[in-house]
């Protein structure tokens, strides 16, 4: 009986330790302005709302945006507008990241649009995407870590459920 408890034992830490080593290791970059869109700094914003957001959806191990910044200014490349499937393995190499978040925000009309790609390091393939709309600037923060779920895999009826659930707890 000891035995079979042990093992199982073991088989649960193996389980755990698997899991917590199978965090995505992602950083974040400045996201591009298409134009002005009313939010002094947006780029920078964004990138540091998706951050945190992303730390506390808990899926990946989220890098500091600032060293990869000098990581960016050292190899000539820009945080903003350069960081495409092409630029994204060069920089997963260098800083040892095996994605990397982009994106652009922009307005049209009366809509300020967010897009946001997750890009793998290792071929470029855009593997997650997500967009958010809003209609005033103030707005952004409250739909940001929606933005940061979608680039996490949780869909939006996901979102729904889990708030749903949360509110009858």
């Amino acid at each position: 009986m000891k035995k079979i408890f042990l093992a199982g034992l073991i088989l649960l830490l193996t389980l755990n330790i698997s899991l917590a080593e199978s965090k995505l290791k992602v950083g974040i970059v400045e996201f591009e302005l298409m134009n002005d869109i009313s939010i002094e700094n947006a780029g920078k914003i964004i990138a540091e709302l998706i951050a945190e957001s992303l730390v506390n959806v808990g899926r990946y191990d989220v890098y500091e945006r600032v060293l990869l910044k000098k990581v960016l200014e050292e190899q000539k490349l820009s945080l903003s507008g350069m960081i495409d499937s092409k630029t994204a393995p060069e920089i997963g190499k260098i800083y040892g990241l095996q994605a990397i978040i982009a994106g652009s925000a922009m307005k049209t009309g009366n809509l300020i649009s967010v897009n946001a790609r997750l890009i793998s390091t290792e071929t470029g393939q855009i593997i997650k995407a997500g967009k958010i709309e809003i209609e005033k600037p103030e707005d952004l923060s409250k739909e940001i870590p929606v933005l940061a779920n979608l680039v996490s895999g949780i869909s939006r009826d996901e979102m729904k459920s889990l708030k749903d659930i949360e509110e009858k707890e």
